[in-house]
């Protein structure tokens, strides 16, 4: 199996594998989710109607300083942000209210160099679009075409062109936890707090959607695609079942289930060959998710319960975000 080591960027010194833990930055008020927008940009949807955009500096993540503060959500939760483009982004709302927001950066905003805080101007209505429910989970399918997850289950279409619902799929009876797309965008999956995860069509409108067997005792909380091919991995967010299961696309049942967490896994990532997992037994494992052999996962315990793992390509390391906290976390790590 391959070797990896933790690296500290800031000291340029090399750590034990899996040992260093560091408080990055602490951010008020509570964060709940994290994207990078582009190379110089990281992107937290916060409480109170709050997103910030952090630099990603040359040599180092400068998560101390915000780069800017938004605020159009008024005091309602962000649990979902999205990339677009490298200079655009969604994002969307936990309230009845449903607001889904376009935000596009100026393109002569040298955002990598910004150190001081600025607001951007509000967007016009025809960057924004108001729906019945709350949105819990945003993916974009095109360069004009988000899925966006209710709060009741729906999944709607927004076209951010021309600013309409393009087409809707109602199967979910309850919240949707998270989406998927595989096959350059032709299926899109959806996991519920229902306990059930189906693919959708987009190309047919989701005509011929499929259910999976039902093996998640409780709903589904994460996905990710595994080697973009039609393989893909689900994880329980439930206490009696924090089990991540291998799928592969047109195979009702899984094809592999790990057993490697003891509480709910809150999220999960495929990077170089390995899958990484968090979990709320406070750590982060990563392993061979087709050569499985539980002497070889590698564990990273931390002193909070890990959420919404991010891996920053430039500097082969991971963030991740304290569920129940307001502070981001930085794992320097090079895989070899």
């Amino acid at each position: 199996m391959s070797t990896s080591k933790l690296i500290n960027l800031e000291h340029n010194q090399i750590k034990s594998t899996w040992n260093n833990n560091s408080i990055v930055k602490k951010s008020s008020p509570k964060i709940f989710c994290l994207i990078q927008l582009n190379e110089h940009l990281i992107i937290s949807g916060h409480d109170k109607g709050i997103i910030c955009g952090w630099v990603i500096g040359e040599d180092k993540l400068n998560l101390s300083t915000c780069a800017f503060t938004l605020n159009a959500h008024t005091n309602y939760q962000i649990y979902a942000v999205e990339k677009v483009s490298d200079i655009s982004f969604v994002s969307g709302e936990w309230s009845k209210l449903g607001n889904i927001i376009l935000w596009e950066i100026p393109e002569n905003d040298e955002i990598g160099k910004v150190s001081s805080s600025k607001s951007f101007s509000l967007p016009t209505e025809s960057k924004r679009i108001k729906l019945k429910e709350g949105v819990s989970v945003i993916k974009m399918v095109f360069s004009n075409l988000l899925a966006c997850g209710m709060i009741d289950g729906t999944i709607i279409f927004w076209d951010t062109h021309t600013n309409q619902i393009r087409m809707q799929f109602e199967k979910h009876t309850a919240e949707t936890r998270c989406l998927l797309t595989l096959c350059k965008s032709k299926y899109l999956l959806s996991g519920s707090r229902d306990k059930k995860f189906y693919i959708w069509n987009i190309e047919q409108r989701g005509l011929n959607s499929f259910q999976f067997n039902q093996e998640h005792k409780g709903w589904v909380n994460c996905m990710c695609e595994l080697d973009k091919n039609t393989k893909f991995a689900t994880a329980g967010g439930d206490t009696s079942d924090p089990v991540i299961r291998i799928w592969e696309v047109g195979n009702k049942s899984s094809i592999k289930s790990l057993y490697i967490h003891s509480e709910v896994i809150t999220s999960l990532w495929f990077e170089n060959g390995f899958l990484f997992s968090s979990s709320h037994d406070m750590t982060i494992k990563r392993c061979n998710p087709y050569e499985h052999l539980e002497n070889e996962i590698e564990k990273y315990n931390t002193d909070v319960m890990p959420d919404r793992l991010l891996y920053i390509q430039k500097f082969s390391c991971f963030a991740y975000i304290a569920w129940k906290n307001s502070q981001i976390y930085i794992i320097y790590r090079i895989i070899k």
